[in-house]
């Protein structure tokens, strides 16, 4: 292993509103503007160990999430005042 290289490589895609994308979980990626309703499934089991996923505390957020949560589908998230975004207050 000491010959492997890792090569990362950035790509921008500009998306619309209405477009939809499928993308590997190992992969990393960054929503820089907007906002993105992720599904995944799981066991409850396996969700014990999965970190959740933090989402700006937005109204818009706060009543799309009770819009999506029922008796038989859950979410896994917390609400941060600024959620995966790395800009600083002010």
């Amino acid at each position: 292993m000491e010959d492997c290289k890792i090569h990362v490589v950035t790509k921008w895609y500009m998306l619309r509103l209405t477009d939809r994308a499928i993308v590997d979980g190992r992969l990393g990626f960054k929503i820089m503007a907007g906002f993105t309703i992720t599904l995944g499934f799981a066991t409850k089991e396996e969700l014990k160990v999965w970190a959740k996923m933090k989402l700006p505390k937005t109204q818009e957020l706060i009543e799309k999430v009770a819009e999506m949560e029922s008796a038989t589908m859950g979410t896994n998230f917390e609400f941060t005042d600024y959620g995966n975004i790395n800009i600083p207050p002010g």
